[in-house]
């Protein structure tokens, strides 16, 4: 189960931590840590970065309504009977570079066609974490078709999509770059987002460096210079000095102002800055609630599962996390977050959920009845277990799909349960499920009140966990499954909201 590298945690989630980084507290040598002692991204050996973790809508297929990513919930737009919703994919990361499969309609993908190779194994890219790890899907030119970035060697590299396939590979912004230190710790790597902070509809590059979050915005072309936008997230702050704080660093859309804001768990709850489109502003505590006083850095089956979604659906993204109690929430105000309470208790520790990443850890916040606001769902023993929000909590939890449980063996491997995500798949507004299993990719669709029978969508991304492969298509192993996601790859028009790209979320976030 300890593979290198595992959320949310993403989105999951999800994004890139190992998954003995977190689970096992072990060296940070197994997640990208360099022997010695480098100066870290954004001190005196790199110039200062502005990076981003707010994409488009368009750049992920997900059902689910979440600002995590420094989108508003998309809540205008043509009627979701007569829209067009674009063409969803299944995309990952091949020995042979970007693969993707276009959805074929409401029940498959087409084949699996190498869509860009300058992400292959011959560049290197499956050579660390702090490379394959950092791969996303973000619309960076606003076009409403999601794009391909992920940082490497010589910094972050983004290729543009035609819709059909990517573009040339070219290097967007240097400053993220292994010279730069930024592939010296998951607490500066693993960070990395595409959020949009000007709220231009163009994805910029953000990231956690030594001097704080560092940005650069997009040009539709490249990213500007590098600059910090909020010191107050920095190494000199303790920020990077556990995954409990760094790894739970977000840019959702707090205020609903269409500009991604930051956020992240600290020593004294959950800190956030809002965007004025050109830095983030002072930084203040807006929940206490999700502190170390309360325990939240106990266990990273409590701070890891920390998420913006927006759970009423006003506009404006909330937070929530897996407690010992089961999910506790509070809504923001714009300003600051309320109180917070247990919106669903099935999820507790009570509930065996905090005894396995491969519970807790697939815990996300997708919009499965397509009402507006987000809901919970997560894999247990039994299979994929659901309760929808009503605006102020989760009601009845109950399993919405079986095929996905441990009797089927998707909790015998990260290669299985650490794919799980809740894209919408056939476009009727409604987050459906889909995980990656020894069959390929497997997914049932949403009825609003569970989800239909599962079938397998797209076969060749299949294969044991951690087999080797047959003929290079290895996708059982971590530098392959780790970056399985689906995008948007083909513009619509339909009110489509960014959801969490579990996988890598859950591993940046934590380390898991």
């Amino acid at each position: 189960m300890h593979s290198r590298l595992l959320f949310a945690m993403s989105r999951s989630n999800l994004p890139a931590i190992s998954v003995a980084c977190v689970l096992a507290a072990v060296s940070l040598t197994a997640c990208g840590q360099a022997s010695g002692s480098a100066p870290g991204p954004g001190g005196d050996a790199a110039a200062d970065v502005a990076t981003g973790d707010g994409a488009a809508d368009a750049a992920t297929g997900d059902g689910a309504v979440d600002a995590s990513d420094g989108g508003a919930a998309d809540a205008a737009g043509p009627d979701a009977a007569s829209c067009n919703p674009g063409q969803l994919a299944v995309c990952g990361r091949g020995a042979a570079g970007i693969d993707c499969a276009i959805s074929a309609g409401s029940a498959s993908f087409g084949p699996l066609v190498t869509e860009q190779a300058g992400f292959s194994d011959g560049a290197l890219w499956n050579g660390s974490p702090s490379y394959y790890g950092t791969i996303q899907f973000p619309d960076v030119d606003g076009d409403g078709r999601a794009d391909v970035c992920g940082r490497g060697s010589a910094g972050v590299d983004c290729a543009l999509s035609s819709g059909a396939s990517f573009g040339a590979l070219g290097t967007w912004q240097a400053g993220f770059s292994d010279a730069a230190s930024w592939g010296s710790a998951p607490a500066y790597w693993a960070t990395i987002r595409f959020p949009d902070v000007d709220g231009d509809g163009k994805a910029d590059v953000c990231g956690r460096g030594t001097a704080g979050i560092q940005c650069a915005l997009s040009s539709g072309q490249s990213f500007a210079a590098m600059t910090v936008w909020q010191a107050d997230f920095s190494d000199a702050q303790k920020w990077g000095s556990l995954p409990a704080y760094w790894a739970t660093i977000q840019f959702p859309d707090v205020d609903g102002d269409g500009k991604a804001d930051v956020c992240g768990r600290g020593v004294a709850g959950i800190r956030c800055a809002l965007s004025d489109g050109t830095a983030f502003g002072v930084s203040s505590v807006w929940q206490a609630d999700f502190g170390d006083a309360a325990q939240w850095s106990g266990s990273a089956s409590y701070y890891a599962t920390i998420q913006f979604p927006d759970v009423n659906g006003d506009g404006k993204a909330d937070v929530c996390g897996r407690g010992a109690g089961g999910i506790r929430c509070a809504l923001s105000d714009g300003t600051s977050f309320g109180a917070s309470s247990v919106w669903q208790a099935d999820f507790g520790d009570a509930a065996s959920w905090g005894s396995s990443p491969a519970y807790w850890a697939t815990i996300q916040f997708p919009d499965v009845d397509g009402d507006g606001k987000a809901d919970v769902c997560g894999r247990g023993a039994a299979g994929i277990r659901c309760a929808l929000s009503d605006g102020t909590s989760f009601g009845a939890s109950s399993v919405w799909q079986a095929d996905f449980g441990d009797a089927a063996g998707w909790g015998s491997s990260p290669a299985y349960w650490a794919t799980i995500q809740f894209p919408d798949v056939d476009g009727d507004g409604k987050a459906d499920v889909c995980g990656r299993g020894v069959a390929g990719i497997r997914c049932a669709v949403s009825d609003g009140g569970s989800f239909g029978t599962s079938t397998v969508w797209q076969p060749d991304l299949g294969g044991a966990a951690d087999d080797g492969g047959a003929g290079g298509a290895s996708w059982g192993l971590e530098a392959y499954y780790a970056t399985i996601q689906f995008p948007l790859l083909t513009a619509g028009d339909c009110p489509r909201r960014r959801g969490a790209m579990p996988m890598l979320r859950f591993m940046q976030r934590l380390g898991n």
